[in-house]
């Protein structure tokens, strides 16, 4: 059974150039937020955020 069509494109050589722009843009700022990401927080900083806050609740709890 069959839930939603698939279609497939054919763009011209114009409309395939915007849609690669577009892609690249999208690339970029994502690779640009995760890189600002890493540089404000440090890399994988929120793991180590979260199990401090978690021990220094418990911490508080016990005292």
């Amino acid at each position: 059974m069959y839930y939603a069509y698939k279609y497939r494109l054919k763009p011209s050589d114009a409309h395939r150039k915007e849609l690669d722009r577009h892609r690249d843009i999208c690339r970029q700022l994502y690779n640009h937020t995760r890189y600002r990401g890493r540089v404000k927080f440090g890399v994988n900083c929120g793991r180590r955020r979260r199990l401090r806050a978690s021990f220094e609740l418990s911490l508080a709890r016990h005292c």
